[in-house]
């Protein structure tokens, strides 16, 4: 069906039937009026609405989807071993027709990502780690413990100076260290006693006049004796990690945005940050992507790409335009790498959003514009994609929300808030040479 053009040059409400042989993909751009069809007769429609495209170029009417869990507010959907969601602040694990209340976080964009028995998530604003095997949601990383206060008792350590610290466990995991306290006597030896001695905390000390910190043996909430020698504090000047715009793993390292800075943990300790451990860029980020040989960064105006792994030596080089946040997807798909077939072990690729239309990213670090050829996108300043493989056909699916990024299309603006193309006009009678459509008599 095609909208019809009136002779003053504006669109009436209406609809004829044009005669197509196959689908040959949309375009928006600027182009002659009515022009629909190819010199092959293969449709080229400006828009489609609730349909569907498959390889062969065919157009189908779109067959939905069943409503099981009505969830007003539900947002920031994902889908891993488990599915997740957030409404009013909440998270929710989604099963069926369930909606299970997980805990607090707030207000922001969430991001997910799934790592063996573990889901990272983080928003600008706040951050945790769920457990898949009890759901309980956790802080990202573990608060660094207090000051020691402490004093002295009798005990076996010879006289000098002495740095102290605390650091946090809970089960396996292992905070930073807290403030260090340096302590120093003469004459004969000394013990030490901990007024502030949590059940989560354990005692690191230097030899006397030592520079490394060691784990104390501990008698109840003193140290005694003898000075430590065997196992050196692992996790010196870490912290937890801030809430990241969005993040990912790559290069046995954690990579996250947070402002202008690309921040990484410290190797396969995903909880260990060190806050000299960042990358600075000239715009906030919104958006991290490595790939095989190299990271894609991303804010709103720019993608810059750093070749290589090792954070010391990455060098930043901006290729092109921006991201919207939230609209990263991963397909199995080519996206420009430049091979004659795909070797089943390559990963998938990276997609997203530019403010003009989709980019897809090779794993060497060059991007391709999939759809500005033919399409003028206004993007938005926030985005959802995911990757489906439905029917034996891929897609990746996009939806947009927030400010527009540039001037709408007030015609497609309207299209998609009523859902159709053709809205009837109201008739009205005036006369027997036919009705009035928007002054044209017909």
């Amino acid at each position: 069906m095609a909208s019809k053009q009136s002779r003053s040059g504006g669109w009436i409400n209406g609809a004829k039937t044009v005669a197509g042989i196959g689908f040959k993909g949309m375009s928006n751009l600027p182009g002659m009026p009515g022009y629909l069809t190819n010199d092959a007769r293969q449709i080229i429609p400006k828009v489609v609405v609730n349909a569907d495209a498959t390889d062969g170029g065919v157009l189908q009417r779109r067959k939905g989807y069943a409503l099981d869990l009505s969830m007003p507010g539900l947002c920031n959907v994902w889908g891993g071993t488990v599915m997740l969601g957030v409404c009013d602040g909440v998270l929710y694990r989604l099963e069926g027709q369930s909606a299970i209340p997980l805990g607090d976080v707030g207000a922001g964009l969430m991001n997910y990502l799934e790592l063996g028995t573990r889901v990272y998530l983080s928003t600008k604003f706040w951050n945790g780690i769920l457990d898949l095997l009890t759901f309980n949601l956790d802080s990202w990383g573990l608060a660094l413990p207090a000051l020691p206060d402490i004093s002295f008792t009798q005990g076996n350590l010879p006289p000098g100076r002495y740095n102290i610290c605390y650091t946090r466990t809970v089960g396996k995991r292992l905070s930073g260290n807290g403030p260090i306290i340096s302590v120093a006597w003469d004459g004969g030896p000394q013990g030490i006693q901990f007024k502030n001695l949590d059940d989560s905390y354990q005692v690191w000390v230097t030899q006397a006049n030592g520079p490394k910190l060691f784990l104390a043996t501990m008698q109840g909430n003193k140290f005694l004796g003898p000075v430590p020698k065997v196992s050196p504090l692992p996790s010196f000047m870490v912290a937890p990690p801030p809430p990241f715009a969005h993040f990912w793993q790559a290069f046995g390292r954690m990579w996250g945005v947070s402002g202008n800075n690309l921040c990484y943990s410290e190797p396969f300790q995903y909880e260990w940050f060190k806050p000299k451990n960042f990358i600075p860029f000239p715009e906030e980020l919104n958006m991290v992507v490595p790939v095989m040989e190299g990271i894609f960064v991303n804010s709103l105006n720019s993608t810059w790409y750093l070749p290589g792994s090792s954070p010391g030596k990455l060098v930043m080089t901006r290729v092109g335009e921006g991201a919207v946040p939230g609209s990263l997807a991963w397909a199995p798909l080519e996206s420009g790498h430049y091979t004659i077939s795909r070797p089943h072990s390559l990963p998938p690729s990276p997609y997203w959003m530019s403010p003009t239309g989709f980019i897809g990213a090779s794993h060497s670090g060059h991007l391709v514009t999939l759809t500005q050829p033919r399409l003028k996108v206004v993007a938005k300043t926030q985005g959802a994609s995911l990757y489906e493989f439905r029917d034996g056909i891929p897609k990746i699916i996009t939806t947009l929300r927030g400010s527009p990024l540039a001037e709408p299309d007030e015609t497609l603006k309207e299209i998609f808030a009523t859902g159709r193309i053709f809205v009837p006009a109201p008739l009205e009678v005036v006369g027997e040479g036919g009705v009035d459509i928007g002054g044209e008599i017909l």
